[in-house]
């Protein structure tokens, strides 16, 4: 299965909490042998995607921009697809992946879960995303969603788009759950 993982690449120190989270399911999922799609990061919670998919021999495909074409000579275990934008990115990892993570980071981490439920909604897909909600990272993006459910300007039928996990068993059963529907297809 290709996962995309979308996720911090703060040059920053970001707390420990995060990393530490993140890196048990991006281990998880280098265990179960799946191929990696992310955003050609080398630091933070995308240096963990690299570094723990590289370590366990699994394909990797990189996804960036030309703006940071730069980082990838520290990325030569990867495949790498340079975009003009980073809406060409969002839409291509859409595309190219079986199944949509998303963890805790910066901007790209807020505009990406929303632009993939959008996609799924849109068009109707069969695409599956697991949103880990990290200490309540995800809550302010989720309680807007409720917000404008609540003010009729969305329907409920968006909260069916995608699944939030707050912890690393939850993320391990619905992880099961859509592999083995995955198998199943």
């Amino acid at each position: 299965m290709r996962v995309a993982i979308t996720c911090g690449a703060s040059r920053v120190d970001v707390d420990k909490i995060y990393l530490d989270k993140s890196r048990e399911v991006i281990k998880y999922l280098a265990n179960q042998g799946c191929e990696l799609n992310w955003g050609s990061g080398e630091y933070c919670i995308m240096g963990i995607c690299y570094e723990e998919f590289n370590k366990h021999g699994n394909k990797i495909y990189g996804y960036t921009t030309k703006k940071y074409i730069y980082e990838l000579a520290d990325l030569p275990n990867a495949d790498h697809v340079i975009l003009d934008d980073t809406f060409e990115l969002k839409k291509q990892l859409f595309y190219d992946s079986d199944l949509l993570i998303c963890l805790p980071g910066g901007i790209g981490s807020v505009s990406e879960p929303l632009s993939f439920i959008e996609e799924i909604r849109s068009n109707s897909s069969s695409k599956k995303l697991i949103i880990y909600n990290i200490e309540g990272w995800f809550d302010k993006i989720n309680d807007t969603l409720i917000d404008l459910y609540e003010k009729n300007f969305i329907d409920n039928e968006l909260f069916s788009c995608y699944k939030i996990v707050n912890t690393y068993d939850e993320f391990v059963s619905v992880y099961e759950e859509i592999k083995n529907q995955f198998s199943r297809n």
